[in-house]
């Protein structure tokens, strides 16, 4: 014999649940208990104080026990929980399209993406102390690049309570080898990762929080200094080197291939051919590319590490050239 569905009002509160959809269940709640089912009544039971709600609506008590069914004191209390959230994502996405808009307005402003100010205080300040760590599980940040990133991790998240705290707003933010590692250690770390400065913090209420990064520079993970309730490490800047006479010509090449894969994406941002015509410096194009590069983390994570200006820009432009040689087999298979 099939079993019977459960009533909306039974299961957890979902993430799609808005304020319609909450009241669309009072109502079918209210028409349950005029009805004596079962479940409604078992709820009435378990959440309505009979003397408390004496002469109130029968809509008013069928959302009282919504609210408490969903773990919240009251009716108010779970519709502010549910614009709070909404407001917050909101606002999240807000950042999400601002991540392809703030190129153009940070060349605009200073004609480069990395604050060169921003960047020397940093490395200055980490090598008179640690710094805090944010681990993320599949994603390298390289410097002049901003991101949202998305935490629930109890580490992750004693972190985002401290820095709330202190208000400091310097973090390293270092890659897993292995996504999967749900708390990682010193070893299980890229050992290059980003300096990065803390712009905005979001948390959305009964979900993960988000932050959103600016790279600064990149540094090398050297020694943990703390574990718990988040983790703290020494970092040290890394010792990146010019090979200027190279790096015209590949500087050239990795931005006409870009333009060519850019141009062969349906879904590439509008404002990226420009993007990628107005960065100048060879470092920064490359960092831009980079992280906007379909390739594994630990590839990304290894151009990430790589020192030499040269070095870095070959290695990319051979793993665009395969993309883009990719990308137009599929253009001429479909065509």
């Amino acid at each position: 014999m099939p079993s019977t569905p459960r009533k909306p009002w039974v299961a957890p509160l979902s993430a799609a649940a808005n304020l319609e959809h909450l009241k669309k269940q009072a109502k079918e709640l209210r028409v349950a208990i005029e009805q004596a089912e079962p479940e409604a009544m078992a709820l009435v039971a378990r959440h309505l104080h009979p003397d408390k709600h004496e002469g109130a609506s029968s809509l008013t008590q069928a959302q009282h026990i919504l609210a408490r069914q969903y773990g919240f004191d009251s009716w108010p209390k779970l519709k502010a929980h549910l614009e709070a959230r909404a407001a917050a994502r909101a606002r999240i996405e807000q950042i999400a399209a601002s991540v392809w808009s703030r190129p153009e307005r940070v060349l605009e402003e200073r004609g480069g993406l990395v604050d060169p100010v921003a960047k020397r205080t940093a490395l200055e300040a980490c090598q008179t102390s640690d710094v805090p760590l944010l681990t993320v599980r599949d994603f390298v940040l390289f410097p002049g690049t901003a991101a949202p990133l998305s935490v629930l991790r109890p580490r992750s998240l004693a972190l985002v309570d401290a820095l709330q705290a202190s208000g400091e707003a310097l973090v390293g933010v270092f890659c897993q080898h292995d996504p999967a590692i749900h708390e990682p250690g010193q070893q299980d770390l890229q050992a290059v990762g980003v300096l990065a400065q803390v712009e905005e913090i979001v948390p959305v209420p009964g979900e993960a929080t988000t932050l959103f990064v600016v790279g600064l520079a990149r540094v090398s993970l050297q020694q943990f200094t703390q574990t718990e309730p988040y983790a703290r490490a020494r970092v040290a800047a890394l010792n990146e080197q010019a090979t200027d006479g190279q790096l015209h010509g590949l500087t050239a090449d990795l931005r006409d291939c870009a333009r060519q894969i850019v141009s062969l994406m349906p879904g590439a941002p509008a404002n990226a051919q420009t993007i990628l015509d107005r960065i100048t410096d060879p470092r920064e194009l490359a960092d831009a590319i980079a992280v906007n590069l379909d390739a594994p983390q630990d590839v990304k994570g290894a151009l990430l590490g790589t020192s030499n200006d040269g070095e870095r820009l070959g290695k990319l432009l051979g793993l665009l050239q395969a993309q883009l040689t990719l990308l137009q087999a599929q253009r001429r298979t479909v065509g």
